[in-house]
């Protein structure tokens, strides 16, 4: 039945969501259209990474501090693992995802209207820069984005660690390895606009290797 069909893909498709921010966010961003039967496009929108990487994270990285974020649970894990088993993505209500998603796009794509429609226009982005703490704006932050993917994207990877919803206002915490560099950032998240916009973000870079600030 054709009303069956569509309400199963969009119940799937909301499943994917939350599944694209966990440990196999790579995989489930890799075979999305394959996983919601539909055709399969010209061009992959986006990468997060690959998922041995984002499992191998924390090892890969002694000198970033251990998170307290959802992981697979009674399973030994490997890049080839079901989606039903590994997956263990933060149970937390449906808009909070959204933003945290639509920067993980824009890191992947470099397209900074991802950013735009993450944040708030009023958002600030901070973060330690030469030894002193430094703010930027939103459109300060977007101007760092070329509006096509790092060369070594495929060996990126973001991992979502950790969620609150405190009411209208929630945080998040999200890991990412880009080449040399592992970012933690830490977002506040408020109820804005029928949804959730990230208000501000701080970032810690742990393996410092230029002077920009998040990219």
């Amino acid at each position: 039945m054709p009303g069956r069909s569509a309400a199963a893909r969009s119940t799937r498709g909301q499943v994917l969501d939350v599944l694209e921010h966990g440990q196999l966010g790579g995989l489930v961003a890799r075979e999305r259209t394959f996983l919601l039967g539909e055709p399969n496009p010209a061009a992959t929108e986006f990468t997060i990474g690959a998922p041995a990487t984002d499992m191998a994270l924390p090892a890969a990285a002694p000198d970033t501090p251990s998170r307290g974020g959802a992981g697979p649970t009674g399973a030994s894990t490997t890049p080839d693992t079901d989606i039903a088993v590994a997956a263990t993505a933060p149970a937390v209500e449906d808009a909070v995802p959204d933003p945290l998603g639509a920067c993980v796009r824009g890191h992947a794509t470099g397209d900074p209207a991802r950013f735009r429609d993450a944040f708030l226009p009023t958002a600030r982005i901070g973060g330690i820069r030469d030894g002193a703490f430094g703010s930027w704006c939103l459109e300060e932050y977007c101007a760092l984005f070329p509006g096509e993917p790092a060369p070594d994207e495929p060996d990126r990877s973001r991992r979502l660690d950790t969620v609150g919803v405190h009411g209208t206002v929630a945080t998040a915490t999200m890991t990412l390895t880009h080449g040399a560099d592992t970012f933690t950032d830490v977002f506040l998240l408020v109820r804005a606009d029928g949804g959730r916009r990230i208000a501000d973000k701080a970032c810690h870079r742990h393996r410092r290797t230029t002077g920009r600030p998040g990219r």
